[in-house]
């Protein structure tokens, strides 16, 4: 991994990781910015997978002798894995983990949960990171992750709930679970470009699979995004204002697939879709989690 410019050497060194059900990301960062990102897969193949994040992160490629003045991190995993990891990091580089969680309000940010702590940790840094992006605006934001979430802000930073369905892993998963001679499809299902290229109507099974379940997908977030904006309007909120971040390990290929509804002929498209709403108002942003948490690191709320 390659580091950034300068000018980070002159401001403290915060690891900031987000420890999903899947995968791993971290990012080196301080000043508002991050560099030296990386990310790895974490649990599918340890024994014990409350140890598997930090066995993952004992298998990520070496730093270079950098140690971080700070570390941070959310997690959506279980207590046992939180520790387990934050012995590794602690007994590595001898400095103590903050691990943050959803709390009533902070940052900008009005939880709408009545139990706060049962809000993802990554989805209140997500928002947290939009907010600081976008102060006084209302917006949204669509994780696509092992699972898919939505969680929606008004422009006074009043978060007024959200959704959760399967992602494409897990659709995928269930499908070759749940019948008796259809194969598994991995995710990617090959190259990020074989992927985002899936043909719209297959020919074989594995094809017609890996289609079908992006298209799904897909169409689930066009429909989230149009939910989204119809309850920021009933709000009060002009729909032309309202800003969309598309995040999370999958999002580019959902990114990918919304943009080219938008170039299909009107016979292709949905009656009534407006899939260049979906696609061109919303904005990729892969690093999103991790900006939320080194932004509650370097500003307390």
């Amino acid at each position: 991994m390659s580091g950034g410019g300068s000018g980070m050497n002159q401001v403290p060194r915060i690891l900031v990781l987000d420890v999903g059900n899947s995968r791993l990301k971290w990012a080196w960062g301080g000043g508002g910015r991050l560099e030296a990102r990386g990310e790895c897969l974490h649990g599918e193949t340890d024994a014990d997978p409350r140890k598997g994040a930090a066995q993952a992160w004992l298998r990520a490629p070496p730093w270079g002798g950098r140690r971080p003045a700070r570390i941070a991190a959310v997690s959506v995993l279980g207590a046992a894995a939180n520790r387990a990891l934050a012995e590794v990091l602690e007994a590595h580089y001898r400095v103590p983990v903050q691990l943050y969680s959803a709390r009533s309000e902070g940052w900008g940010v009005r939880n709408a949960y009545r139990r706060p702590e049962r809000l993802g940790a990554d989805r209140w840094a997500a928002l947290v990171a939009a907010r600081r992006r976008r102060p006084g605006t209302p917006l949204f934001v669509c994780d696509c992750g092992t699972a898919v979430t939505l969680d929606v802000l008004d422009a006074q930073g009043r978060h007024l709930g959200g959704l959760i369905a399967p992602g494409l892993g897990l659709m995928r998963q269930a499908l070759a679970a749940g019948t008796a001679d259809l194969p598994r499809v991995p995710v990617p299902a090959g190259t990020a470009g074989e992927e985002e290229g899936a043909e719209l109507l297959a020919c074989d099974t594995l094809r017609a699979m890996t289609a079908g379940t992006l298209e799904a997908l897909a169409g689930t977030v066009e429909r989230w995004c149009a939910l989204a904006r119809q309850v920021l309007v009933a709000r009060g909120g002009g729909r032309e204002s309202a800003t969309g971040f598309i995040t999370g390990g999958d999002a580019a290929l959902v990114f990918s697939r919304l943009r080219s509804r938008a170039s299909m002929p009107p016979s292709v498209q949905e009656p009534g879709a407006s899939p260049d709403q979906a696609g061109e108002a919303l904005q990729h942003v892969p690093e999103l989690v991790l900006e939320g948490v080194l932004h509650m690191t370097e500003q307390p709320a």
